[in-house]
């Protein structure tokens, strides 16, 4: 039996009673594979042998159509023969062309006369002609019983179309071939609109696919429909396991790390309103990560009535949640600079208009940040000076001048000018900002208030004028020579006795370097002197042999940062006095010795003979005169020795020295609350036996001499005839004497007291004669450095 009749038997076995069946019923009456079944039901139905409907599960289910069986091929017929929108026409068993409806016409271009009895291959490309596939095709509807396939057809003008092609053999009741019915649907529209479809959704995916935020559609329920591959990826989902997850499973987390309620959450609110959700922004919990921050935008796909589904789009905005974050601190810090900062800040655009200005710009000028943007009614009266005091002229203030060159402005002082005429003094600098395309867009100035430092500074300069009168004055007074120069050795100040020495006038040798005016100090030892004093920052003292002037110099240079002052003066009859008084003094030791060499003789052969103690007061006045030569010869050669401090009693000093001075009637008294003292005690010794000697020699021989002691030292007086008021500063010189003394104790006395940095004065006792007082002792156990 061929395949046709055994289907239309198998029909009717199962559809005789017009009740509804699906394909697998139909397959099993039948004995063959569903897909031959449906291919022999849709041929059924094509020929309204039967109907279909396809259920929302998404099976088929067929009926028997009884009114078409009852009125025949004809009505059939009549229908084909009418429908426009398929060509419908038969084939006999060789494929040739036996009927032609409008529809073919319409579809093909060809009528009915010039295409029957012509092949059903001449409809096909001729590729596919040479091919043989409407051979196949055919030899398909036999074997199956029906074919359907699509593909490139050709009308009668050449040109071509996408078309649906049905084929169904038909039988006869014997099984003889028949023929066929071929159906053909002009698809091209169809096609090219499935194609845009496709594009688009090849475009969507694509898109999907390279967008750089997550992409999600949700359905209903949360469960997720579809993904791109960012979403998976950015929340760490494996797309496998995709339908594990919902968006309810997701724990959301708000700024302070507190989980964001299910209710609260973008889908559930979506899911409520109907309203999208922009920019939900969150934190997520991401696996090996950490937390991340999430921008979450929903919408409804609005199907009808109800939401059915929901378009996620995710992006993680980590990175830039941090540089917002870090943006807004540097803001605020910016901002609170802005504001606490002590220096006067505002900013203009590029034509000059002020943007902003902060409360210390504010308060210099006592107006408000509106005052600033907007032009006030004194305006006008406003004034802008230069560092002298001059107005500026336009276009020179230090903004216009960056809007002009482009270059930073620094420190420029200026002056505002108020209505009131108060000027307030400025220290302004300005610079640039340039936008993204390098043009200007901005000028800040900053100004600081040096109104108090100017006046500071035109007061200094008002006193150091003045001061510079009262020291060109002082300098005329001092006694010395006196010059000052600066750290580049420049005379800067020369007094009237200095030109006495220099080679040149006061008015020659300023602001011109010392070793051009005195090219030959190089080569002596005052070039060594002065550099020690500048590189030490440490005074000097020395004496120099002016040969140009044929005279002797004592200089006293005082170093600073800032350069050297040097005193000087004339030491020539001083150092003269000091050749006569070595001479002297060598030929008065000599003549001392003489006699003490034979006293010492005779001494030894006492000592020999057993007589010793009746010389120990001899040896005594022997060591004291041995005392006496090393003293004068050290005077005499002005010669610096080291003395040895030690804590000495001032009254056991004072009582040995007592004892060797020849006193005839002259007494001593000694106040009972003595110091002891640091001092070399035999230098002691000698300034007491010399100020004895001193009162004995000039108070009489009955005279009183009196010791007592001083807040930082002490005192010996007398109550003889004293010192008169003109003849005190002499007392003290080489040689000096008004009686019968050598006139050398109490220069003696002198260089001991100044050996151990102290001082000596004499004035009247409270009994009219001498008082010599000695200060700037130290105590003893108090350890100082003496010289």
């Amino acid at each position: 039996m061929n395949p046709e009749h055994a289907a239309r038997e198998a029909l009717d076995r199962i559809g005789d009673g017009g009740e509804p069946f699906s394909t697998r019923e139909f397959a099993t009456e039948l004995g063959c594979r569903p897909d031959v079944a449906v291919t022999n039901l849709e041929g059924f139905a094509e020929r309204g042998v039967v109907k279909e409907k396809e259920l929302p599960s998404g099976n088929r289910v067929w009926w028997r159509d009884g009114d078409l069986e009852r009125n025949g091929d004809s009505q059939f017929h009549s229908l084909v023969e009418e429908v426009e929108e398929y060509a419908i026409f038969m084939l006999d068993p060789e494929g040739h062309i036996v009927t032609w409806n409008k529809g073919a016409e319409k579809i093909k271009g060809y009528t009915a006369d010039e295409i029957i009895g012509e092949h059903f291959s001449k409809f096909y490309t001729e590729a596919d002609a040479e091919a043989g596939i409407p051979e196949h095709h055919r030899e398909i509807a036999v074997e199956r019983g029906r074919t359907e396939y699509e593909g490139y057809r050709v009308r009668k003008d050449g040109t071509r179309f996408w078309a649906n092609v049905v084929i169904t053999a038909l039988w006869t009741d014997d099984g003889e071939l028949r023929g066929f019915t071929k159906v053909t649907r002009d698809m091209t529209e169809r096609r090219a609109a499935k194609q845009r479809v496709k594009e688009e959704r090849d475009l969507i995916e694509q898109a999907l696919e390279t967008v750089p935020v997550g992409i999600a559609v949700v359905s209903s329920d949360g469960t997720f429909v579809r993904t791109n591959s960012r979403l998976t990826d950015r929340l760490g989902i494996e797309e496998s396991k995709l339908d594990r997850y919902t968006v309810r499973s997701w724990n959301l987390y708000d700024e302070d790390d507190e989980s964001i309620p299910p209710d609260d959450r973008p889908f559930a609110r979506v899911a409520e309103t109907g309203d999208p959700v922009v920019d939900f922004r969150c934190q997520f919990h991401l696996e090996g990560e950490g937390r991340r921050w999430l921008s979450i935008n929903v919408a409804p796909i609005d199907d009808g009535d109800e939401i059915d589904r929901l378009v996620y789009a995710i992006d993680d905005i980590t990175e830039q949640k941090e540089r917002t974050d870090q943006l807004l601190r540097e803001r605020n810090q910016t901002e609170r600079l802005l504001e606490t900062s002590p220096v006067g800040i505002y900013v203009q655009d590029s034509d000059g208009e002020i943007l902003l200005a902060n409360r210390r710009a504010q308060e210099l000028l006592g107006r408000s940040e509106e005052e600033f943007q907007e032009k006030s009614d004194d305006a006008d009266e406003w004034r802008t000076l230069d560092a002298n005091g001059k107005p500026l002229a336009d276009g020179e203030s230090p903004a216009e001048r960056v809007r002009a060159t482009g270059e930073t402005v620094y420190d420029e002082e200026i002056a505002i000018e108020k209505p009131d005429g108060e000027r307030l003094w400025l220290s302004i600098s300005a610079g640039p900002v340039y936008g993204p395309d390098g043009e200007l867009e901005r000028v800040i100035s900053t100004g600081e208030d040096i109104t108090d430092l100017k006046q500071r500074e035109h007061e200094l300069e008002r006193r150091r004028s003045e001061l510079e009168t009262e020291l060109s004055e002082i300098l005329g007074r001092v006694s010395d020579a006196f010059f000052a120069l600066d750290d580049d050795w420049r005379f800067t100040h020369v007094n009237d006795r200095a030109e006495d020495i220099l080679p040149e006038s006061s008015e020659a040798v300023l602001e011109r370097r010392f070793w051009d005016v005195l090219p030959t100090a190089t080569e002596t030892d005052m070039w060594e002197e002065f550099h020690t004093a500048m590189d030490t920052q440490e005074p000097t003292n020395f004496e120099l042999n002016d040969e140009r002037l044929g005279i002797w110099i004592e200089m006293n240079a005082y170093p600073s940062e800032t350069g050297l002052s040097v005193y000087f003066h004339d030491i020539t009859d001083r150092k003269e006095r000091e050749r006569r008084l070595e001479q002297f003094a060598s030929i008065v030791s000599h003549d001392l010795r003489n006699p003490l060499s034979i006293a010492q003789m005779y001494l030894a052969e006492a000592e020999m003979n057993g007589r010793e103690s009746d010389f120990e007061e001899v040896k005594r006045a022997h060591d004291r005169m041995e005392r006496i030569i090393r003293n004068l010869l050290r005077m005499a050669q002005n010669k610096e020795t080291a003395i040895e401090p030690n804590d000495v009693s001032l009254s056991s000093v004072v009582e040995r020295a007592w004892k060797h001075v020849k006193t005839f009637d002259a007494t001593l008294s000694v106040e009972s609350a003595m110091p002891t003292v640091l001092a070399d005690e035999d230098r002691l010794r000698t300034v007491f036996e010399n100020l004895f000697r001193n009162a004995v020699e000039h108070g009489g021989e009955d005279v009183a001499v009196r010791v007592g002691a001083l807040s930082d030292g002490f005192f010996v007086e007398d109550d003889g005839r004293g010192i008169p008021p003109d003849e005190r500063s002499e007392v003290f010189d080489y040689g000096h004497t008004s009686g019968n003394g050598t006139g050398y104790g109490l220069t003696i006395v002198t260089e001991c007291v100044e050996d151990h940095g102290w001082e000596i004065d004499v004035t009247e006792s409270s009994s009219g004669g001498a008082r010599f007082e000695i200060r700037g002792v130290t105590e003893g156990s108090t350890r100082t450095q003496l010289r």
